[in-house]
């Protein structure tokens, strides 16, 4: 067993405040490469940001055989952080998100891409989903590539979802990416 120590003002104000967790709880930390279950120690309600306990266990995350790039419209705010919540909870692996014609807003600044981050960590952890998507910063549709083994786009009146699974099982691809356009869909140009 290793002892973990370290200062995380956010990670403590989470752990004391928002989950509400003690000595003894445990509590599984993870990063792209590998995920720890600690067990808390009395530190954690000693010292202020202070962040320690007990490895009880630690383990490589599982990388996924299929590499998984959405690109999604970058819709109203409250719509796109369901969306990248969703997407972070089912494995994808990159959200590449695009501005289109149909799109009337631009609202995308550093301080949304930060909340996007912060979004897609908590999808992860409630699904235990160890590995955080890649958030790209938007392009124009015009940027949009199919850099795939297999691309699916998404389109009103078609069951996407049932070709998607037909294709996802019955052959092994490497990489597929998935589009959907906008609310308003997407223009004929």
């Amino acid at each position: 067993k290793s002892l973990l120590f370290f200062k995380d003002k956010d990670l403590w104000q989470r752990i004391t405040t928002v989950l509400r967790l003690d000595e003894g709880d445990q509590i599984i930390l993870f990063d792209d490469v590998i995920n720890l279950v600690v067990e808390l120690d009395q530190q954690i309600r000693l010292s202020k940001n202070i962040v320690s306990g007990v490895v009880v266990a630690s383990q490589e995350n599982k990388k996924y055989d299929l590499a998984l790039t959405l690109y999604a419209p970058l819709t109203k705010k409250e719509a796109f952080e369901s969306l990248i919540y969703s997407a972070a909870q089912l494995g994808v692996s990159v959200i590449q998100p695009f501005v289109s014609s149909k799109i009337h807003r631009m609202w995308w600044h550093d301080r949304e891409y930060q909340r996007c981050q912060k979004i897609m960590i908590a999808a992860c952890e409630q699904a235990k989903q160890f590995i955080v998507p890649k958030l790209e910063k938007p392009i124009g549709f015009d940027s949009v590539k199919a850099l795939a083994d297999k691309n699916i786009f998404f389109e009103a009146g078609v069951d996407s979802v049932k070709v998607l699974i037909s294709e996802m099982t019955s052959k092994k691809y490497q990489h597929v990416t998935l589009l959907f356009g906008p609310e308003g869909g997407l223009s004929d140009a």
